[in-house]
């Protein structure tokens, strides 16, 4: 943008990720001083929260928009989505824990996105914690350290003990001046909602970052599937009602309408009429039906697949073992370095302590011989990426070869069900959660209605008419409406933990299925007479 250089600076948009119980939540408690990690259900965060600090560097005062995604693998696309909206990356790690499957999650999302980490080594106040052996550690997924050579801020705190919680703004406000964070604040208004929820008697509300523009009280909101007008802005810090919003801070905005259905980190823009709103929404729903409908005829022509495809796909296998093999042996060579870097570092830590006259010639040598390793190396998390994608390609198409060497197709019986949740987030962690479930031959899953807000009798209507399940996330069911689904036999499974939700709805569908019968002959006689 030819006119960038005039742009004010904005506050650096902050996602807080890592893996659940690694002290995500008490972090933040650290920074904006309060108490929801010992609040929060199943003690884990299960939604996304937004809130802005504001820190001193120097003479100035400077302002921080956070993010804090939940860490338990149900919600991966939240953290997906977070991602997606930030500037630099504050991946806590427990020092007494080391890298974890969410950690590694975090690290290659945030490695294929180009976006900025900033490591915050946790509970080093624990006797276990050894931060010197998580530095080494995260080497081998493609992240080195200031303190071993790279590029990559780290920072040892004590959530809980409220230790090095300074440092830590103080190194995102210095990496934030480097990466020169700008936005206008004048022109059309545009931004993404992180997620919604509903308030009894009040309606919709939105968490949401204006990316350019100034937000409003009474502008006209535009997303893909509706519009509604600003009734309201909240800070989500201080709880304080504003009359409008500039780029960079998290706010809460009230929407005067409650039938849209956003999906996670949904774009919005400002319309400077109904008119303009309606004419886009109207052509985001041509587009759409437009994509559906090719969708269709693209089934229709993948029915007519023959043998010449099958044939084709089993020259893609060939080649796809032919790479795999290849990368297989980088891997091999990758680990040896890695096993040979360990052995450098502790001959180096032995050269260092020395007194010999020669020492400092090893220093060097082993220094260079280490700089040599680390210049030809890879990352070994990029090549077990690129395994995991060729052999998730082998086996898709083995699995299509399968489907199209099949002489029937299976009509399967569905499992309906209708999922009400707080929070859009909450609804997409759902969706991972089913989608995680292993296929079974005669049945599939199939969400009828996922909506933000609590059990309606349409709700009820719909699963009496599909046989529905009906799965409640965090939000009361109104007695009536317990009474109504009882009354008519239909499952109706509610938590505030989505993990016990899920093993609730696994129960409910296991009583579903039919029960198969096994007979075991024990011994066998033959009647003569």
């Amino acid at each position: 943008v030819r006119d960038r250089d005039t742009w004010p600076r904005r506050p650096p948009i902050v996602t807080i990720m890592g893996h659940v119980d690694h002290g995500k939540t008490t972090l933040l408690d650290a920074i904006r001083d309060s108490t929801v990690a010992s609040s929060e259900e199943g003690g884990i965060t299960q939604r996304v929260s937004a809130f802005a600090v504001k820190k001193k560097l120097g003479k100035e005062e400077h302002v921080i928009a956070f993010i804090d995604t939940p860490g338990h693998e149900a919600f991966s696309e939240i953290r997906y989505q977070g991602s997606r909206i930030t500037d630099i990356l504050v991946l806590v790690i427990a020092a007494n824990a080391g890298i974890q499957p969410q950690t590694i999650e975090v690290i290659e999302q945030a490695l294929e996105s180009n976006i900025t980490i900033i490591i915050a080594l946790n509970k080093i106040d624990l006797p276990d914690s050894d931060p010197a052996a998580i530095k080494r550690q995260l080497t081998r997924y493609g992240i080195v350290v200031e303190s071993h050579g790279g590029d990559v801020l780290c920072v040892e705190i004590s959530a809980k003990k409220r230790s090095n919680i300074e440092t830590l703004l103080e190194t995102i406000l210095i990496k934030a001046e480097t990466m020169e964070l700008k936005a206008k604040k004048t022109g059309i208004a545009r931004g993404v909602v992180l997620d919604t929820f509903q308030t009894k008697g009040k309606g919709m509300f939105a968490t949401a970052i204006v990316n350019s523009g100034t937000l409003k009280f009474g502008d006209i909101l535009v997303f893909e599937n509706g519009m509604g007008r600003v009734k309201s802005i909240t800070s989500t810090d201080e709880r304080k009602l504003l009359k409008d919003v500039t780029p960079g801070i998290p706010v809460e905005i009230g929407v005067l309408n409650s039938d849209i259905s956003l999906s996670l980190c949904a774009p919005f823009f400002v319309a400077q009429s109904e008119k303009e709103a309606l004419d886009y929404v109207e052509e985001c729903a041509r587009k759409k039906q437009f994509m559906v409908q090719a969708s269709s005829a693209t089934e229709k022509h993948e029915k007519l697949v023959d043998n010449a495809q099958i044939g084709l796909l089993e020259r893609q296998i060939k080649a796809l073992n032919i790479d795999l093999e290849a990368i297989q042996k980088d891997m091999s060579k990758e680990r040896a370095a890695n096993i040979e870097l360990e052995s450098l570092h502790e001959k180096l830590n032995k050269w260092k302590k020395s007194k010999d006259a020669d020492a400092q010639e090893q220093i060097d040598k082993i220094t260079a011989k280490m700089s040599t390793i680390n210049a030809e190396a890879h990352s070994i998390a990029s090549l077990e990426r690129k395994e995991r994608d060729i052999l998730n390609a082998i086996k898709e198409a083995r699995e299509k070869i399968e489907e199209l060497s099949a002489d029937q197709v299976v009509q399967k019986t569905q499992i309906h069900m209708i999922l009400k949740a707080d929070l859009i987030g909450s609804i997409e962690a759902w969706k991972h959660l089913i989608a995680s479930l292993p296929e079974h031959e005669k049945y599939e899953y199939n969400i009828l209605s996922s909506s933000v807000g609590t059990v309606t009798d349409t709700d009820i209507e719909m699963a009496k008419l599909s046989n529905a399940i009906i799965a409640v996330f965090n939000v009361p069911v109104p007695a009536a409406m317990e009474n109504l689904a009882k009354a008519e036999k239909i499952p109706l499974i509610q938590s505030s933990i989505i993990f016990k939700l899920f093993d609730d709805f696994c129960a409910t569908v296991e009583d579903r299925l039919p029960r198969i019968e096994s007979f075991k002959a024990d011994a066998r006689a033959l009647v003569k007479d």
